[in-house]
């Protein structure tokens, strides 16, 4: 009788712990409140936390003193969660003993081009820049940093900027209304006839004419994925026109090249001004020809040159410049001003920093094609249609002196010191974050992916340098379980 009482209480309690486990991931996955927060040590990557992902990948990492330590650039980790929320307020303890000068975070915002939403960690030209420099603060946290003081509020900053080449920004979008005055439209029609592989961006400019632009394509099928084509056109970041090829044919991976037809975009009427033009494709497609009335057109950072050109020649205002290939039939030593870029190793990224200033250009030739460019500037193939409507960087890669910068607008806060750690928050907006779902996990539809930029940090460098990431805390806030029904019951009346 006593042993049975004892089994009967056992099931009871064992009944109890279950019922509370599942309310508990209730709980979780509808947080009624709509708040959650997840904490996770960085540092101890063998306590699984079934939020916060540990960092990868593990050729990145190091065991250092019993810590593990970042050892090469990028590193990832992802977000899981159990219901869609719209913010994420990260605090991130991290120990930086090399002074590496630059530290992001990023949260992925679309898959096909990789799209990131960095938010700084530290960077070590503002944290020079707020001791030195006198400093006047916006009402929303915004940092306004000037050399000599001339302005008393952020305000009036805004309301009266001095010339554009006098003004660096982080991390805050100068709303810039770039005009050409001595722009003059042409009817000449210009084309690029170098392939281009994989997506990118360019800036075009318009002025008293209209917009026609003429693409071309073919799919080299080189992998099983259905391959759509996306053509986007934006004026001061608003969608203006958006053109799209569908892919109605059955994915094949034969390597057999097949033509996919034409897009144009052609609008009259439009507003003085820069825009941008957006292709959002995979890897497979190539962009054979791009035919243009505008004699403005300049690659914004990267662009992917295919396989089969040859004696490449484009100008760059970046002093960053990388290169990379797959293919080994493209290494090759890259003229870049009058430097060498030396790309002997396939997949893997070559990089050469140029401290002058290159406002006027630099000159950038290539033997062969498939090589990815990349680089804190602009790329053009005709020195006629350079065009960079973007104000420099206040980061590692810019010389505040050289460049006669006089003026830094920034949304930016130094890190914190506590206890030997620093200690940095960010916020971003995950409402509409690239999310991997899973169906084989119930209820795992938000599973996000976020990166860590540290462009200083290289494996292959030869240099012992390193991060380490301790605790991270991420509180998330969205609709209440309130909000989320009255949302429903609104919406059906």
């Amino acid at each position: 009788m006593l042993k049975n009482f004892f089994i009967q209480k056992l099931r009871v309690l064992l009944w109890l712990i279950l019922i509370g486990i599942v309310c508990f991931l209730l709980y979780q996955a509808i947080a009624p409140d709509g708040k959650a927060i997840y904490t996770y040590n960085f540092s101890q990557p063998n306590k699984v936390n079934y939020f916060i992902g540990e960092l990868k990948p593990k050729d990145r990492l190091k065991i250092i003193n019993n810590i593990q330590s970042v050892i090469g650039e990028p590193v990832y980790f992802f977000l899981r969660t159990l219901r869609k929320f719209d913010k994420a307020k990260i605090t991130l303890q991290y120990q930086n003993p090399d002074d590496l000068p630059l530290i992001e975070m990023g949260l992925l915002k679309g898959k096909i081009i990789w799209r990131y939403d960095l938010k700084p960690i530290t960077n070590k030209t503002l944290n020079q820049l707020i001791m030195a420099w006198s400093t006047v603060y916006g009402a929303n946290g915004e940092l306004l940093l000037e050399r000599e003081k001339k302005y008393q509020t952020f305000e009036g900053f805004l309301k009266n900027p001095p010339p554009i080449n006098e003004i660096a920004t982080y991390n805050y979008n100068f709303k810039n209304n770039y005009l050409l005055p001595d722009y003059q439209p042409t009817d000449k029609e210009n084309k690029i006839n170098q392939p281009l592989r994989g997506s990118y961006q360019f800036y075009t400019y318009i002025k008293n004419e209209k917009l026609d632009l003429e693409f071309s394509f073919f799919d080299i099928n080189k992998n099983k994925d259905n391959d759509p084509i996306e053509l986007n056109l934006y004026y001061q970041d608003k969608l203006i026109d958006s053109k799209r090829l569908d892919d109605k044919d059955a994915p094949v991976d034969d390597n057999k090249k097949i033509d996919r037809g034409k897009l144009r975009l052609n609008s009259n009427d439009l507003t003085e001004g820069v825009y941008k033009v957006e292709l959002l494709v995979n890897d497979d497609i190539i962009t054979n020809q791009i035919i243009s009335k505008q004699s403005k057109l300049s690659f914004i950072n990267r662009l992917w040159i295919a396989e089969g050109a040859k004696n490449i020649e484009l100008k760059t205002d970046g002093n960053i410049v990388s290169a990379q290939t797959i293919n080994p039939d493209s290494l090759q030593t890259i003229k870049v001003g009058d430097n060498n870029l030396i790309l002997d190793k396939t997949y893997q990224q070559f990089k050469i920093f140029n401290k002058k200033n290159f406002n006027a250009g630099a000159l950038i030739k290539l033997d062969k094609g498939d090589v990815i460019l990349s680089g804190n500037g602009v790329f053009s193939f005709d020195q006629n249609s350079f065009i960079e409507p973007n104000i420099k960087k206040a980061d590692n890669s810019l010389d505040i002196n050289a460049n006669k910068i006089n003026y830094v607008l920034a949304k930016y806060q130094a890190p914190k010191e506590n206890n030997g750690w620093q200690i940095a928050e960010m916020e971003f907006d995950i409402a509409d974050a690239y999310r991997e779902k899973n169906v084989f996990q119930l209820g795992d539809t938000n599973k996000m992916s976020f990166l860590i930029s540290i462009p200083d940090l290289k494996m292959d460098d030869n240099i012992d340098d390193k991060i380490i990431f301790g605790k991270i805390t991420i509180g998330l806030s969205g609709k209440s379980l309130l909000d989320k029904i009255k949302t429903i019951f609104y919406e059906k009346k």
